[in-house]
């Protein structure tokens, strides 16, 4: 079983635990928002597929993004400008709970953000990806400095040009999961010496 297909296959057993989840996205009505079940079957890389009372499906497209549409659609599992509502690239493994953040098709406008978005439901076991920080910042603080994220075994994962006064921790952990494209809860940061990184609002002036 490939990596892809376990971090699915362990989402779908933690979804059979609690099988419902529950959406919730201004701007949509009642044959959106409401109830999803679990269905036995799935796609053949793992993801499960819900589907609420009025026909609607929600499922993993073509591109990887948790999406609410037609049946049709689902078989096919279609993206792009069909569907009411969709979530951004997931990382693999992670449920419709674990979204942050989605956006809704409007007509004639296209994909908009969806504000008080509300995603209830089972999370999914995602597994942690760390990334050990190495800066080498120059004597001159004021120019553009670099940090690299490196695994735990040595190899380099990415080199990110930063401004130290400016950049947090949030902002480096989000540059990384997009350069990586993986969701940010996946990602864990430490210390060259492994310790924990301090709050992730912390100035990487203040860290390094």
């Amino acid at each position: 079983m490939s990596i892809e297909n376990r971090q699915w296959h362990a989402a779908r057993l933690a979804a059979e635990q609690a099988p419902t989840l529950t959406i919730e996205a201004n701007g949509m009505g009642s044959s959106i928002n409401g109830t999803y079940m679990l269905v036995p079957d799935h796609f053949d890389d793992g993801s499960p597929i819900f589907r609420n009372k009025e026909g609607r499906w929600l499922y993993v497209d073509e591109a990887g993004r948790w999406h609410v549409s037609t049946e049709r659609h689902k078989k096919r599992r279609a993206g792009g400008d069909v569907g009411y509502l969709r979530s951004g690239v997931a990382a693999q493994g992670l449920l419709p709970a674990d979204i942050d953040a989605c956006e809704i098709y409007i007509v004639e406008a296209g994909w908009r953000p969806s504000h008080g978005l509300r995603i209830s439901g089972t999370s999914a076991p995602v597994p942690k990806m760390v990334i050990s920080l190495h800066a080498l910042f120059a004597d001159n603080l004021n120019t553009e400095q670099t940090v690299t994220g490196m695994t735990l075994g040595g190899n380099e994962l990415a080199t990110l040009h930063v401004d130290p006064h400016k950049e947090t921790l949030v902002t480096l952990k989000a540059r990384f999961a997009d350069y990586l494209g993986v969701h940010g809860k996946t990602l864990d940061l430490v210390l060259p010496n492994l310790a924990a990184v301090p709050h992730e609002s912390t100035c990487l002036f203040d860290l390094f």
